[in-house]
């Protein structure tokens, strides 16, 4: 074979690297990626701007401080750290989960089932019916199907249930919201059979980004008071730091069972937090850090659509509108294959 055959025929320096992780994105190292479209989380990102970020939230770090700044964004009393996300998940839920119950949600995150079903809860998703439809122009279809959700409690009762779970700016669901008037009315269906509500508050910022900007009655409120307006229909948070809060570890709980906190702090001094005392006290600078954070959380919404605006003009199928960290695209129907 011609020397100058066996060159086009290598592999090329991308092909080599994927087979190397396995065909797995994901095992990529952050480094070698030119075009990021798929991370999400700052703990598996590199950026000089995370650089830049986190050398200042060192520089503010206060060992002296010991007032609990995630009380400024969450209306809760009592507050626990774990070394990300899925670990306060994981943490929250062999505390406070109820064996052999159901958890009625609109679309979870895959980490979060996963600890429901190993803690012997069953998830039960109500997700509304329009949620990958193409043909609606529906924003918050990240909300939790209400008539389901009636109808399924008059039928089941609620002694079989556990919670109900939302996860806010609904990854599954494309990145959409769930709207003020959506939880407003899970509170109200729920209080009458005693069922608790758990946030996942992981993008709870960009929700109230969207909430201001669509959802009428909210665009003269601030997106602080959008947060903890909206957090206080809930009994319980747990919630990933990563993502909205500009720090590139950490995972909160919060509640106001004091009952619950002490479970939950009993089950984290068995398997360790995974924080030392410099993840904490950073931690808590970035929570004092508002303006950063709203400042970047609407800069990545802005980011979403223009490149929804740009998909679309040429001519990719995607859902619309545009939503607030991800999209969705058809790829049934962009690579014309069979459904």
């Amino acid at each position: 074979m011609p020397e100058s055959a066996e060159r086009t025929n290598a592999p090329t320096v991308r092909e080599q690297l994927l087979e190397a992780a396995g065909y797995n994105v994901v095992n990529l190292n952050p480094a070698q990626v030119e075009y990021d479209l798929m991370t999400d989380s700052w703990t598996e990102l590199v950026s000089d701007e995370i650089t830049e970020r986190m050398q200042s939230l060192h520089a503010q770090v206060d060992y002296l401080d010991t007032h609990t700044h995630a009380a400024a964004v969450f209306p809760f009393k009592h507050f626990m750290l774990a070394s990300q996300g899925r670990a306060a998940e994981a943490f929250f839920w062999k505390a406070a989960g109820k064996k052999n119950r159901k958890v009625i949600q609109n679309l979870l995150f895959p980490t979060s089932r996963h600890h429901l079903v190993v803690n012997r809860m069953e998830p039960v998703e109500m997700p509304v019916d329009h949620v990958y439809s193409r043909d609606s122009t529906d924003l918050f279809r990240g909300n939790l199907d209400c008539s389901r959700l009636r109808d399924y409690l008059r039928s089941e009762g609620g002694d079989q249930v556990a919670c109900v779970y939302i996860e806010a700016e609904n990854n599954a669901s494309g990145g959409y919201p769930v709207s003020m008037a959506n939880v407003k009315e899970i509170r109200s269906i729920v209080s009458d059979y005693g069922i608790c509500m758990v946030l996942d508050a992981t993008r709870l910022i960009e929700n109230a980004a969207l909430i201001r900007r669509h959802e009428p009655g909210y665009g003269d409120m601030s997106m602080r008071d959008i947060v903890r307006t909206f957090s206080g229909y809930f009994d319980a948070v747990t919630c990933s730091l990563a993502k909205d809060f500009g720090i590139t570890r950490g995972g909160l709980i919060a509640t106001n069972d004091e009952r619950l906190y002490y479970r939950i702090k009993d089950t984290v001094s068995v398997f360790g937090p995974g924080m030392n005392a410099t993840d904490k006290a950073m931690v808590n600078a970035a929570m004092q850090g508002w303006e950063f954070i709203e400042r970047a959380v609407n800069r990545r919404v802005a980011q979403a659509t223009r490149l929804h605006g740009a998909l679309l003009d040429n001519g990719l199928p995607l859902t619309s509108p545009a939503s607030g960290h991800c999209l969705i695209l058809d790829v049934a129907d962009y690579m014309d294959l069979e459904r």
